[in-house]
């Protein structure tokens, strides 16, 4: 799971630590990574203010097939980079959780495969912008990703960031958070 709530500071971290042990504790194997969030939501709806809330990318990998099932909960989509160089985004989902009362959240699955790299992000990354104006953006990520496929998932996850930020003049405007799941053999 990755996720990001909006704002700063103790109030955002009480709510993404909140969030992590409702998510932690319906992750069971008879929910649905679609139950979870819909669970999750139902946890923070209501609780709170109008215009606070938290996006979600949340994934389930069965490695003896590596089916990956997933739900975007309003978050940045994955980028599925394929060993063959093609990219998926993984935005199956709903919205953003804590903004709505039970909300339909629609699952995705994919079957993962030797080479393939699965790409998550936090906004911090995506929005990162020049000077110029332009915004780092998925095409980004893609381009640091397809240049870095020899790299490892820490290497790579490393070279993602800084590559950010050096695009946004030396510094991101927001926190960044990447994670990398590279496959080796399926």
């Amino acid at each position: 799971m990755i996720a990001d709530a909006i704002g700063n500071g103790m109030p955002a971290a009480l709510l993404a630590s909140n969030l992590q042990a409702t998510v932690r504790t319906l992750s069971t194997k008879a929910n649905t990574p679609a139950d979870v969030m819909a669970g999750a939501n139902d946890s923070v709806y209501g609780r709170l203010e109008h215009g606070r809330f938290v996006s979600v990318f949340y994934l389930r990998l069965n490695g003896e097939g590596n089916i990956l099932r997933y739900v975007n909960a309003g978050h940045p989509a994955g980028l599925l980079i394929r060993a063959n160089g093609s990219v998926q985004k993984l935005d199956e989902g709903g919205p953003v959780l804590g903004e709505f009362a039970s909300p339909l959240f629609l699952e995705g699955e994919v079957k993962l495969g030797a080479g393939d790299r699965l790409v998550l992000y936090t906004d911090g990354v995506s929005e990162a912008w020049s000077k110029s104006g332009e915004e780092f953006g998925e095409a980004g990520i893609v381009r640091i990703a397809k240049d870095s496929a020899h790299l490892g998932s820490e290497d790579f996850s490393r070279r993602l960031v800084e590559e950010a930020k050096r695009h946004g003049g030396g510094r991101l405007k927001d926190d960044a958070t990447v994670i990398v799941l590279s496959v080796r053999g399926a």
